[in-house]
């Protein structure tokens, strides 16, 4: 016999209904068991980046109700992720813009608690980023390697702009473990625009990421459009094998660490609140606007060889709900 579950659609980082980047959120009642194999086919079935399933049943969620405490599973087609940041904006977004209690919540992940809050002036979702940003400086990426990767092996080598530690190549970077990004710096919107997905998957074993087969590696090119002394407007595209999505919570709060990280290193005195705009999904036609904040832990506090520490990250952005209906399993 079939188990009927009810289902919402979102589009996440955007007001308009097809921008952003989609997701699907599935409700899982107390009393009903899904196992590991029918979310990832449920996943297939949807064939969005992402999935969440709701462990809470939709009949709880009214309006007039306190949202409180709620665990959700983050998943892809392929496999479970710890966590992921539009997967996080849309499910706040969905439980705090219906609820007339209070504006927050706490969504009980893998990677963590993360407490989200919703302003109503501006219907966006600010959350509290789950993060233990790792800098893999054993791994040092050729840019030539990246640039075939992406198809633009043709463009000047200059195009691609060393950004590791060592400053001769491309950084590898974790936000929390299990999920790693390559951070591409290129140096124009054309360079941007030129790049494609050529179906190379980048993996632990390829890059030489010792103990970590299941990190999920994706690659985030970056181009910085404005640079202030605490803001960046950043344009920027994320590929993994032959996908590209609209927009990435999780590699823009990787790249917004290590930005904020990268600086602190530089200033001779602690860094102020560093915020963040960034802009992805346009060569997609899907523009989304992804907003962080990060601050840096003083000087007293630096990590192993006074590296500096992220001491917070906030994740922004609102929603807009697409559809909604009942999938049967």
């Amino acid at each position: 016999m079939s188990t009927e579950l009810h289902f919402v659609t979102l589009d996440v980082f955007t007001s308009t209904r097809f921008h952003g980047n989609p997701l699907a959120i599935v409700y899982v009642p107390p009393e009903t068991e899904i196992s590991q194999e029918q979310k990832l086919t449920i996943c297939k079935e949807f064939n969005l980046s992402e999935t969440v399933f709701l462990h809470r049943p939709m009949s709880e969620l009214t309006p007039d109700g306190e949202v409180g405490d709620v665990k959700i599973d983050i998943f892809t087609p392929a496999q479970e992720l710890p966590f992921a940041g539009h997967p996080t904006v849309g499910t706040s977004f969905h439980l705090l813009s219906r609820s007339a209690g209070s504006p927050q919540c706490s969504l009980i992940t893998k990677a963590g608690p993360i407490p989200a809050s919703f302003d109503p002036s501006t219907l966006r979702v600010k959350l509290e980023v789950p993060h233990a940003i790792t800098i893999h400086s054993e791994v040092s990426v050729p840019r030539e390697k990246i640039a075939a990767a992406l198809g633009v092996s043709s463009l000047p080598t200059e195009s691609i702009i060393p950004n590791d530690t060592k400053g001769e190549g491309v950084a590898l970077v974790s936000v929390v473990k299990g999920l790693a990004f390559l951070l591409v710096q290129v140096s124009s919107l054309e360079v941007l625009g030129a790049m494609k997905n050529t179906g190379v998957k980048q993996t632990a074993e390829k890059l030489g990421l010792q103990d970590q087969s299941e990190t999920f590696i994706g690659t985030y090119v970056y181009y910085v459009q404005e640079e202030q002394p605490t803001k960046l407007a950043v344009r920027t595209r994320m590929f993994e094998g032959l996908w590209e999505d609209a927009a990435t919570g999780s590699a823009a709060s990787c790249l917004a660490g290590y930005l904020s990280i990268q600086k602190a290193w530089k200033s001779d005195g602690d860094l102020e609140l560093q915020s963040f705009e960034f802009t992805q999904g346009v060569e997609m036609g899907r523009q989304s606007d992804i907003g962080l904040a990060v601050q840096i832990a003083s000087k007293a506090t630096g990590g192993p060889n006074d590296q500096p520490q992220v001491e917070k990250m906030w994740l922004s952005g609102t929603a807009v709900t697409v559809m909604k209906g009942t999938i049967l399993v």
